[in-house]
């Protein structure tokens, strides 16, 4: 059995790669890779910022700093320092 990367559980819990690529403006295959990979450093940064937003500011659609939050959460990522 594959064990999940916190990258991966990331990407699951905030509702699969097409969703993160949007986030960015990325492509998908930029975003499978961090599965593996890892989220890249400035990504985290940035994912840790947008979570420590007022809770009413949203990223896209439907998509809030809260649900950043707890995606980085679910993952074991800190969201002041993406430690675990």
């Amino acid at each position: 059995m594959k064990t999940k990367t916190p990258s991966s559980i990331f990407i699951a819990h905030l509702g699969g790669l097409a969703v993160v690529a949007g986030l960015f403006g990325i492509r998908v295959p930029s975003v499978q890779a961090w599965k593996a990979a890892g989220i890249p450093p400035a990504r985290l940064q940035t994912l840790q910022a947008w979570a420590r937003l007022p809770a009413r500011w949203r990223m896209a659609d439907r998509l809030t700093a809260r649900d950043i939050a707890d995606a980085l959460k679910a993952a074991g990522l800190d969201a002041e320092s993406g430690k675990k």
